[in-house]
């Protein structure tokens, strides 16, 4: 895969125990070359899969080894349109990225979760990413908690891009009864401030226990300065050369029952001399 003159552009997903890059090429026409996905494991193990586009036929190479139970598929296609998914291998925890040729994304997350006391619930959420690797736009959640007696309790939480937060909490009987039926809304910082950053470890903000009423809805963002051996740092590049990275800023969605949900990340750059 000849790279020479391309266009680059190149986001990072912090992960458990590991930092994922992904680099795609673009020539100065907007033909889609081929794509790097790089996986770093704190201890520095490395492992790359590359995707390569020659005369229209898309081929992948290597994988991408991960120190967890992650698997990855991926699909890109000869026009610079990418699927990105993910699965657990002892869950049903999903994400998939869908990406278009200009970087944009759309994401949906199923998740399961296990209480202390041995409760059941899952979750799915949407949202869409810019082609500068941030979140923007409305989050929606979906969250059902499966009840001791047999019933669910489903809380469907929309965030508007203006920070209106609305949060449906329904409760349904074991016999498919409607139990209750309630709606709040609230307002939510549309730009938090960003915490100066630390170190290079991405920092995953606390998970908060809760029953849907707790709050929530909003962006928390962490901060952490560039790893060196991942290329560029993180966030997404347009043009020719890497930037001079200040700082990573990951972008995290906290759910009304106080989990956390990775949505991207941008980088600031230093002004170029």
């Amino acid at each position: 895969m000849d790279l020479r003159g391309a266009l680059e552009r190149s986001v990072q997903i912090p992960g458990n125990g590991y930092i994922e890059t992904r680099q795609f090429y673009f020539s100065p026409r907007g033909e889609f070359l081929g794509a790097f996905i790089t996986v770093v494991w704190t201890d520095g193990t490395i492992s790359r899969l590359v995707a390569s586009n020659t005369d229209g036929v898309i081929t992948v190479e290597g994988f991408a080894n991960y120190p967890d139970d992650t698997l990855l598929t991926v699909g890109f296609s000869a026009d610079g349109r990418a699927t990105i998914s993910y699965a657990k291998g002892n869950s049903r925890d999903t994400v998939d990225w869908y990406y278009e040729a200009d970087g944009s994304a759309k994401v949906h997350q199923t998740a399961w979760f296990t209480s202390e006391t041995g409760q059941r619930s899952f979750s799915q959420t949407y949202w869409s990413v810019a082609p500068d690797g941030g979140p923007f736009g409305d989050v929606y959640e979906n969250l059902v908690v499966l009840l001791a007696d047999g019933g669910t309790q489903q809380i469907e939480t929309t965030r508007l891009s203006d920070g209106t937060v609305t949060t449906r909490i329904r409760v349904v009987s074991a016999d498919g009864d409607l139990v209750s039926d309630e709606e709040t809304t609230v307002q939510v910082d549309v730009e938090p401030q960003e915490p100066p950053p630390t170190d290079s470890t991405p920092k995953r903000p606390a998970p908060r226990t809760g029953t849907g009423t707790s709050g929530g809805g909003g962006f928390e963002p962490t901060t952490r300065t560039p790893i060196p051996t991942v290329v560029n740092g993180g966030g997404w590049i347009g043009g020719g050369g890497a930037p001079k990275v200040e700082h990573i800023t990951d972008w995290w969605y906290r759910a009304p029952d106080g989990h956390v949900t990775f949505l991207g990340s941008t980088l600031k750059t230093l002004a170029q001399e």
